[in-house]
């Protein structure tokens, strides 16, 4: 009974052991990781910087090079922490630029993996969604070595108000018949003056029946 005892617990301690290695393990790749795409973007850096010195790219009114292209690497620097991704790089507009950091950290794939502010001269990484939306942000920033808080950012696609169906236009009311005067003629359906009924009051009676005799209508 001891033996088994004694058994289970060294089951139990190398097991935590071993979950201890592992993490430490998972850890220590993650930094080599983060490590790697920091060499990308100094390496991303210090090409635009030596093609913007040598008039090969078009500079800012501050003097920074309007864009980064991929034609400029063999092979180009990659970000592992992003994944494979559509396009390389992304250069802020002009609406864009002031922002220090791009609008979505993350990318699912459909983002570039880098971002880049020529207004600026500010590039950013950008990162896979992780477990939750702070440890994605907790990565971004680490890679980065920025302090960017959550409210800083943007997590949900905001959806284009220039893309939405044309809304229905509401059915028009149908003009309604203003009330009638009595006191007022009848107005002529041919759009001409109104007619008037000229009646004469009755002027003889039939003596026969005992009733006036009204007279033509003129």
């Amino acid at each position: 009974m001891r033996l088994m005892v004694d058994i289970l617990i060294a089951g139990i301690v190398l097991g935590v052991i071993a979950v201890i290695a592992v993490q430490r393990n998972a850890r220590a790749e993650e930094v080599d990781r983060i490590a790697a795409v920091q060499q990308s973007m100094h390496t991303i850096e210090n090409q635009s910087l030596y093609r913007a010195g040598i008039g090969e790219v078009v500079v800012t009114r501050r003097g920074y090079p309007s864009t980064i292209l991929e034609s400029w690497f063999d092979p180009p620097p990659q970000n592992i922490l992003a994944g494979p991704t559509e396009t390389w790089i992304e250069i802020a507009d002009d609406l864009d630029g002031d922002r220090t950091h791009p609008r979505y950290v993350y990318t699912d794939g459909s983002r570039a993996a880098f971002w880049y502010n020529p207004h600026r001269a500010i590039l950013r990484a950008r990162v896979r969604m992780q477990m939750t939306e702070q440890t994605t942000l907790e990565l971004y920033n680490l890679v980065n070595d920025s302090t960017l808080r959550m409210r800083d950012t943007m997590w949900i696609e905001q959806p284009d108000e220039s893309a939405k169906p044309d809304q229905p236009k509401p059915l028009s009311t149908p003009d309604l018949p203003t009330e009638i005067d009595p006191e007022s003629p009848p107005a002529a359906t041919g759009g001409g003056a109104p007619i008037e009924f000229d009646i004469a009051p009755p002027t003889e009676v039939d003596t026969d029946l005992g009733v006036p005799i009204l007279p033509m209508v003129r």
